[in-house]
């Protein structure tokens, strides 16, 4: 505590970053106007190197490690805006229907090797009108990702920036928002252009990087 410069009365709280599993805790101790740091638990494997063991106490002890060595570069956790929070939930929903809909097409024709044809019809046909319903919805859902970015002036101004670039489209353009809450998130350009970086690279295969240095070449997504 001495070391943080903390009262052990009034003391900070550090935690790994586990997604929606994180947000009633911090509003609690957000509302009691209290100290806090989130962070990707792969940054705190990382930053302590090889280690054995694991267990809610060790995880502690760790935790407590890493916010002792790295304070100094912790950045205090504040809640999202609302228009990045539903952002965030859209993009969350829009994931879980493409994951669905991969599970139903994926393998389709292997399928029809091993279970015959009338059982791979039925199948198919099953399939498609799920399908159907999975783009639509989709479709909705992209929609909606779009409304909430144009109803803010803040995230339309660098939405439009951001789709003016060749090779980044509105999926991209949303990530980018969101990872970088709307670029408000790092205090310095070498780190944004870090995180922009690995979004493209994460949203472009491998094989068409060449594209994305020539984007003239490139489809936006």
């Amino acid at each position: 505590m001495t070391a943080l410069d903390v009262d052990p009365a009034d003391p900070i709280f550090i935690m790994e970053f586990t997604g929606i599993y994180n947000n009633l805790l911090l509003e609690v101790l957000h509302n009691q106007s209290k100290t806090c740091y989130v962070v990707n638990a792969v940054e705190i494997k990382n930053s302590l190197g090889l280690t054995r063991g694991k267990n809610d106490i060790v995880d502690a002890q760790r935790i407590a490690e890493y916010a002792y060595r790295f304070h100094d570069k912790l950045s205090i956790w504040a809640p999202l805006e609302a228009n990045i929070l539903k952002l965030n939930g859209l993009r969350t929903h829009r994931s879980q229907l493409i994951k669905v809909r991969k599970q139903l097409t994926q393998g389709a024709q292997d399928n029809k090797k091993f279970l015959g044809s009338d059982v791979f019809k039925v199948i198919d046909k099953s399939n498609s009108k799920i399908e159907k319903i999975l783009n639509e919805q989709i479709d909705a859902v992209d929609e909606k990702i779009l409304e909430t970015i144009k109803a803010d002036l803040k995230l339309k101004t660098n939405y439009d920036l951001l789709t003016s670039v060749p090779g980044i489209g509105p999926i991209t353009a949303s990530a980018l928002i969101c990872v970088t809450k709307n670029f408000t998130r790092f205090d310095s350009a070498k780190n944004s252009v870090a995180i922009v970086v690995s979004c493209l690279l994460k949203n472009h295969p491998v094989r068409k990087l060449a594209n994305l240095i020539c984007p003239m070449q490139q489809t936006k997504t």
